[in-house]
């Protein structure tokens, strides 16, 4: 993990507090055009290039299980609809319509005016912005070490807890 001296534990904290705040904001504006946040996360996601559901749970940040129930409220709303993988006859791509993809420019449109209201339109908020952007690339790494880590050890609960064969006897 990388530790960062000069930043004491306060400001750390801060910084939290205002990401929490921050996605609150996020929240309420992603509602205020008719999709919730983890709506927005799985349409983005597609939008994006995430295809699998089992991707967009990870990716989404919701369970498994709770991702079922996501994409089916989307393809319901019209948002986003399944598609068959030829090769794979078990396989189904998720795929944003067009009416998905008019509503992540919504939400995304509503998110910036919201925060340009809070923050203005000044060189430090864009030299922020600059730097939050920047993160994106630690994040992904973060995020895809924290799946794949997580993968491994629902692979190795599986494995410890399934019943052990036994040699059949002569």
């Amino acid at each position: 993990m990388v530790r960062a001296p000069h930043l004491k534990p306060k400001e750390w904290i801060d910084g939290v507090r205002s990401l929490v705040r921050l996605s609150r904001v996020a929240q309420w504006e992603c509602e205020r055009t008719g999709i919730t946040l983890p709506q927005y996360r799985a349409l983005l996601n597609v939008s994006l290039g995430t295809r699998r559901a089992s991707e967009l749970a990870d990716f989404a940040a919701v369970s498994r299980p709770a991702v079922t129930a996501l994409v089916n409220g989307l393809v319901e709303l019209g948002l986003l609809r399944r598609k068959a993988v030829p090769a794979d006859g078990r396989g189904v791509h998720l795929v944003a319509t067009a009416k998905g993809r008019r509503a992540v420019v919504r939400a995304e449109s509503a998110m910036v005016t919201r925060l340009t209201g809070i923050l203005g339109d000044r060189p430090e908020t864009r030299a922020m912005l600059r730097e939050l952007s920047g993160l994106e690339g630690a994040l992904d790494e973060d995020l895809v070490r924290d799946v794949f880590g997580r993968r491994t050890a629902e692979k190795s609960s599986k494995r410890a807890k399934s019943p052990r064969r036994r040699k059949a006897l002569p």
